[in-house]
């Protein structure tokens, strides 16, 4: 559960966005990051007991207070809203942004993959987590709880990738797609400078 009010105070109204319907979308992107992140690591944990129950023999309650490191060490995100027109590996990069739609202090929040520590910043739980602190800054005084502009303040000094190879296009309601997003690889200089 989320208090949608305390982030509605966060609006970006100086961008076009729809309130409150825009950010109460993001808010529920995030949010559905966040459980797909639980939800893998729900499943490492029974996948780790299982292995050293079957493997050696130690009981689930031993093995609970045991295990310590990850299945998964790399991890993808990708949005279902948009359909993917190449393949993506996702042993290509340690943490991987396609080239659409990013500009200067402007991050695609479309889709991410890479070693799972990297992951593990642009998972929704940790977005939730970092509000508080953001508003705080100069930055998000300025831009309030835009997706792009909140997500590149959050994945400062993570080494990203911008991918020029990925190309997708975004489905809207009704089954229309956005053609011509492939064409769109907006990129700056001055960001692949401050990265």
């Amino acid at each position: 559960d989320r208090d949608l009010e305390f982030y509605r105070k966060y609006f970006p109204h100086q961008y076009v966005w729809t309130y409150p319907t825009s950010l109460d979308n993001m808010i529920r992107q995030w949010h559905s990051i966040g459980q797909a992140w639980d939800l893998m690591e729900a499943r490492e944990k029974e996948d780790k007991i299982r292995w050293w129950e079957e493997k050696r023999g130690i009981r689930k309650a031993q093995m609970i207070s045991r295990f310590s490191s990850p299945v998964y060490e790399r991890v993808g995100f990708f949005r279902s809203d948009v359909l993917y027109r190449t393949s993506i590996n996702i042993s290509d990069g340690n943490a991987v942004v396609p080239l659409w739609n990013n500009n200067d202090q402007y991050l695609t929040d479309r889709m991410f993959y890479g070693l799972r520590h990297y992951a593990s910043r642009w998972q929704g739980n940790t977005r939730f987590n970092f509000v508080p602190t953001y508003v705080k800054t100069h930055f998000g005084q300025k831009h309030k709880l835009h997706s792009e502009r909140f997500l590149y303040f959050l994945m400062r000094g993570i080494p990203l990738t911008f991918d020029g190879n990925i190309c997708f296009v975004r489905v809207r309601s009704g089954g229309r797609v956005k053609k011509q997003d492939c064409k769109m690889q907006i990129m700056t200089e001055k960001l692949f400078e401050n990265w």
